[in-house]
């Protein structure tokens, strides 16, 4: 019976994956948004907006500039463990930003499509109680009612005595729903944007960040906070921090400011087939991570900014007043730039994603205009490069078919991008062999290896613009693809042709 069950719901994943990626042009109008369409996009839950909770500290910014990037700050994290949990929190959410000319506001250290970020954040501790993250407050609000107080013991799910977890969640409807299937992908690409992130930010405070196994503890955590997949939650990542105890002390906050009650979102008739689509992390047994620095490059970073220059740094892209999509202009890079692209690519995530999804996601590169590296398609493997065809026509040819052209209103910069990085894999056997699970676990790797492409990029002052937004068939042949592989996510990395002073929100 089991076998049966799943069975059914790799066929279901299959079917999913197909009306979302290959088969949407037939089967789903365009994704047309317009500014008044229904969203949930940055309201905090109904129960995260009280009038206690934790401050988060002040200096983030002045902190990480005094660590390289691609060091972790060692003897110059903060004591106590609060401080550097607020901090670690602060770095994967708080560095905020607002450009003037761009339509979409605000900006962080991770991208988002239209600057919805729909993964939220959450802290949960036992003794202690749960909290929400508010970046907007700059503090970690108390829950109201049950969700925050302290769980009653670890057979609940609650982290063990002593210790503390972050608890990432995406909620769908932070997306308007003219995205439709496409909601599902997009949350768990930026679920798994943020886990690297969040790792990340932790493991430069020396928190000790530990993905944990959910399972079962996933629903139980959710019941627990409150997160209501009616209300579009999706299931959440767990992540346990391996430093001791980290003491969080409730006072008084500001007032909340005036934000609109949660309003009923529009009828979806894809919503069973989107909640269907994530699946919690469980039963894979997967290998130790590596010494401690599971989000970096395992050698040497190239020393140059600051861990502040470079979260201020990252982009998807500018583009000119007034104008929506993103500008280029064709610039020659060492080949030094590759080669971090490549580094910050080759780190996996972390168990208990499963090692086997390695072998299954492969990743093309289309590069130009890099020093002593010909024009052409590449495919990415644990040795490096593999050159598959020189090609000074490429860029035009994934531009043609790229989902938003340039026209009065709207900019698109991939003719003159530098390199493009596209995930592709074959579902069938993705799912035959992975089961069910397989295909949201696909969509966390992309996400994870997609934040390690933008911060290469930042470091280096270029942008990086995830995007979902092109024909698959087409670009099947132009990356000359076997028909059973189907992109997954593309990431063009190039230079802006417009900059312009951002104002900062971050301390």
């Amino acid at each position: 019976m089991t076998g049966t069950r799943e069975a059914a719901g790799t066929e279901a994943a299959e079917r999913f994956a197909f009306l979302q990626g290959l088969g949407k042009e037939l089967y789903a109008p365009p994704v047309a948004v317009r500014p008044t369409d229904h969203s949930t996009s940055l309201l905090p839950p109904a129960h995260a907006r009280g009038a206690r909770g934790v401050a988060l500290p002040l200096g983030t910014r002045h902190l990480l500039s005094g660590v390289p990037f691609g060091e972790a700050a060692g003897d110059r994290a903060p004591e106590p463990a609060a401080a550097r949990l607020g901090h670690a929190l602060l770095a994967a959410f708080g560095v905020m930003r607002r450009e003037p000319h761009n339509i979409y506001n605000d900006h962080r250290a991770v991208p988002s499509v239209r600057s919805k970020f729909p993964v939220h954040a959450f802290v949960e501790q036992r003794p202690g109680g749960a909290w929400y993250l508010d970046p907007y407050r700059h503090a970690l609000v108390r829950l109201d009612g049950p969700a925050g107080q302290e769980p009653a013991g670890e057979g609940d799910g609650a982290a063990g005595a002593g210790r503390t977890r972050i608890v990432l969640a995406g909620r769908v409807t932070d997306f308007p729903l003219p995205y439709q299937r496409l909601r599902s992908a997009l949350v768990l690409l930026e679920t798994g944007i943020n886990l690297r992130m969040t790792m990340l930010a932790a493991e430069l405070l020396g928190l000790g960040p530990v993905l944990a196994e959910a399972g079962t503890a996933a629903g139980r955590t959710a019941r627990r906070l409150g997160l209501d997949p009616a209300d579009g939650w999706c299931p959440p990542l767990l992540i346990e921090l391996d430093a001791g105890p980290v003491a969080l002390s409730d006072t008084a906050l500001p007032p909340a400011p005036s934000l609109p009650p949660p309003s009923p979102a529009p009828v979806d008739p894809a919503a069973g087939e989107v909640a269907g689509s994530f699946l919690p992390l469980s039963g894979w047994d997967a290998p130790a991570g590596h010494g401690g620095r599971p989000s970096l490059p395992h050698g040497p970073v190239r020393p140059g900014a600051s861990w502040a220059e470079v979260l201020s740094a990252r982009n998807s892209g500018r583009a000119a007043a007034g104008a929506d999509g993103f500008s280029g202009r064709r610039l020659e890079r060492p080949r030094a730039v590759l080669d971090d692209h490549l580094g910050w690519a080759a780190v996996p995530p972390p168990p208990p994603l499963p090692p086997a999804l390695a072998g299954h996601i492969r990743l093309s590169l289309c590069a130009q205009d890099v020093t002593g590296v010909e024009d052409g398609l590449y495919r990415v493997t644990s040795d490096g490069l593999e050159h598959v065809r020189d090609d000074g026509t490429l860029m035009a040819r994934i531009s043609a078919q790229f989902g938003y052209p340039r026209s009065e209103t709207m900019d698109s910069g991939v003719v003159e991008a530098t390199l493009v990085w596209v995930f592709h894999t074959d579902t069938g056997r993705l799912l035959s062999e992975l089961g069910p699970q397989a295909w949201a676990l696909a969509q966390l790797w992309c996400g994870w290896v997609t934040q390690g492409l933008c911060l290469a990029s930042a470091s280096h002052g270029m942008y990086a613009r995830p995007a979902r937004s092109y024909d698959e068939v087409t670009l099947q042949t132009v990356l000359d693809l076997p028909a059973c592989e189907v992109p997954l996510l593309m990431v063009v990395c190039g230079t802006a042709r417009y900059r312009e002073p951002a104002l900062g929100l971050w301390t």
